[in-house]
């Protein structure tokens, strides 16, 4: 009887139930064996470039030889002697402040008026994507022929409004240049912006305005006491992406100006690529790319500091 009454003890009998932290070691190695080509890939096709970059950076390069001479840090000592290279340097400040500013600004206030209510709202923020949509390269071909002295856009309908007498040359001039290329960055830059400033804006409480609208507050008090200071965590990021864009710059300066007009709109970007591939002095050319992601570098590790800090709705 004792043996009988011991039978169903064993059969209910479970094995140990396996925990999800602790794997045997072999199915580790498996899940290491599955992601180490991917793991390589991803090597190879970012740490290895910047290495070499970051060699032929320390070398001058004979193009018609291949033959690298060893330079040391001699690249990087030139570059803060060189009026090209400053001169680029103040035109890159020159285009990431106008571009960021006029950015901020019409993004703001498009932001607003996308986040009210009214008919056909959604059809609106549809259309806004079309700009940032399009490629970079037709962005600037359209802008181009809407530049051009005779036959763009821009002059017919300045002077048809009494802004201009004569057909200005745009992409000629070192001044209107600027302004040209800042009008088309901003162009291609405003939907992502507005994106950002309207998921800003919805993550703000309705209540808040609500409160304040019971208080007295009129429109302007609730936009400067309320959404003004919600949005300011946002609009540091913000003003780090538009800056970490505007170095890095090239297309729509390469379809445009190519840097011109006497190194107008030659930013830091462009001159990188300009003293690469045009003037054949590779060297050169990558110890200012380097220059450009250490700077890139610091602007990120200030996004990413800003990114986690929290706002109090309280």
């Amino acid at each position: 009887m004792a043996r009988e009454s011991r039978r169903p003890a064993r059969e209910l009998r479970q094995p140990p139930a396996r925990t999800l932290t602790r794997k045997p070691l072999s199915e580790q190695a498996f899940g290491s064996i599955l992601i180490t080509p991917a793991m390589l890939a991803i090597v190879g096709l970012l740490f290895y470039p910047m290495i070499y970059a970051f060699w032929m950076s320390l070398n001058n390069i004979d193009f018609g030889t291949g033959k690298f001479s060893f330079a040391g840090l001699q690249n990087y000592i030139d570059l803060f002697f060189d009026p090209r290279i400053i001169k680029s340097f103040k035109a890159t400040l020159v285009f990431s402040v106008g571009v960021t500013v006029i950015t901020l600004a019409l993004s703001l206030l498009l932001a607003l008026l996308l986040n009210q209510n009214f008919k056909g709202r959604g059809l609106c923020r549809a259309l806004l994507l079309i700009p940032w949509a399009v490629a970079p390269i037709a962005n600037g071909l359209m802008w181009k022929w809407m530049f051009n002295p005779r036959l763009g856009l821009i002059n017919n309908l300045l002077i048809s409004v009494g802004v201009l007498d004569h057909f200005e040359n745009w992409l000629m001039k070192p001044g209107p240049a600027m302004i040209a290329v800042i009008v088309t960055m901003v162009y291609k830059t405003l939907p992502f912006i507005t994106l950002l400033f309207l998921a800003a804006l919805q993550s703000i409480p309705a209540g808040l305005y609500e409160a304040a609208y019971i208080d007295g507050a009129g429109v302007f008090q609730r936009f400067w006491r309320i959404t003004l200071p919600l949005l300011r965590p946002s609009m540091v990021i913000i003003k780090v992406v538009l800056s970490v864009n505007t170095l890095k710059a090239f297309d729509m300066i390469y379809v445009l100006t190519e840097g011109g007009p006497a190194d107008a709109t030659m930013v830091a970007n462009y001159m990188a690529y300009a003293q690469s591939f045009k003037l054949l002095r590779f060297g050169y050319g990558a110890a200012l790319a380097f220059v450009i992601s250490i700077v890139i570098l610091l602007m990120n590790l200030a996004y990413f500091k800003f990114l986690y800090r929290g706002v109090s709705y309280e």
